[in-house]
This record gives structure tokens, C-alpha cells and sequence, in this order.
């Protein structure tokens, strides 16, 4: 989809490609239009780009392209909510490059397990992507702490519990 930031991404890798030549990006998801899918393609096309577009992938076929990537970019220039896909991409232990969009901050923190860039900046993803690229101490650490963020607040038994919580704490405050 085009509020997902994907010509964001398209031009970053732009960017990159110049000082970063074995630089290669897979996208994965749904095109919201084929018109949309045509353009963004005859983009790559034009700027030579290395590129792949894929299909969404679910289940077995999703968790490979998560332990095939080094890092995960998801820029969505629109709001959000708590997007599913970072809690994927935590949970595969990647460094994340994305933008502040809903309530994304609560799980990237900048500097820590990725970075937050500015909503429609290409450049600002291209020199994101080469830190990483070009620093692969602080790739694995990164990763290692998205991780450890995801086995703190978001396995299936903390989600659980963090529900009951507040249901339990609705509830009290409703009968006092």
C-alpha cells in the first residue's frame, strides 16, 4: 500500500545502491492497486534497482523471508495502530528501521532495537539502511534487543497477562 511507505523504500534503496552495490531489498505484501503495483516496478525498472516483490506470505513461507533478512524496514507514512508486523520482525530478532506512526515507539525505541526516520524521507532510510549495512556489531545488537523487547511485552503469556491486568484493574475500579 502506498500510506506503507513502499516508494519511500524504493527511493531509499536508490540512495543506497549507489555507495552499496550487492545491496538487495525484498518487499512482501498486497498491492493496494494495479496501477500503484505499475508504478512502483517501471520505478525500479528505471533506477536498475535489485529489488523483489513478493507476494504476502503467511506461516512457514512468512518466518523464512523473517530468517533470510538482516534487517526489517517498514515505514508507513499514514497512522497506525500497533502494527502486527513489528512484533514479527521483533520476534525474528531484527533491527527495525521504521517511522513514528501510532504507537510504533512503544516497541522500536530509536537507537536501541532500530531507528524512527521521518514519515516520506527517503534519505533519512538510505542512511539508516547504510548504519546497518555497514555495521554489523551494531545490526546483531540491535536485533538482539528486538528480541528481548518482544520476549519482555509481547509473547502470547504477556499479552495475556497485561490483559488480565487491565480487565482485572477495569473491573476493581468499576465496583469501588
Amino acid at each position: 500500500l502506498k500510506a506503507k511507505g513502499i516508494e519511500d523504500v524504493i527511493n531509499a534503496v536508490a540512495i543506497v545502491q549507489k555507495d552499496i552495490a550487492n545491496f538487495q531489498l525484498d518487499a512482501v505484501g498486497t498491492w493496494y492497486t494495479k496501477e500503484f503495483e505499475n508504478k512502483c516496478i517501471q520505478l525500479v525498472k528505471e533506477k536498475k534497482l535489485t529489488i523483489t516483490f513478493h507476494k504476502p506470505k503467511f506461516g512457514v513461507e512468512k518466518f523464512l523471508m523473517f530468517s533470510t533478512a538482516e534487517v526489517f524496514i517498514f515505514v508507513p507514512n499514514k497512522p497506525e495502530g500497533h502494527p502486527w508486523v513489528i512484533v514479527e520482525a521483533m520476534a525474528a530478532g531484527l533491527p527495525i528501521i521504521t517511522t513514528d506512526q501510532g504507537t510504533i515507539t512503544e516497541s522500536v525505541i530509536d537507537g536501541i532495537n532500530g531507528f524512527i526516520v521521518e514519515k516520506e524521507n527517503p534519505q533519512g532510510i538510505a542512511d539508516k539502511i547504510k548504519v546497518l549495512v555497514n555495521d554489523p556489531e551494531l545490526r546483531k545488537s540491535m536485533g538482539e534487543q528486538s528480541r528481548k523487547i518482544y520476549l519482555k511485552n509481547f509473547t502470547e503469556e504477556k499479552m495475556v497477562e497485561n490483559l488480565s491486568n487491565v480487565l482485572n484493574q477495569v473491573i476493581s475500579n468499576a465496583s469501588a
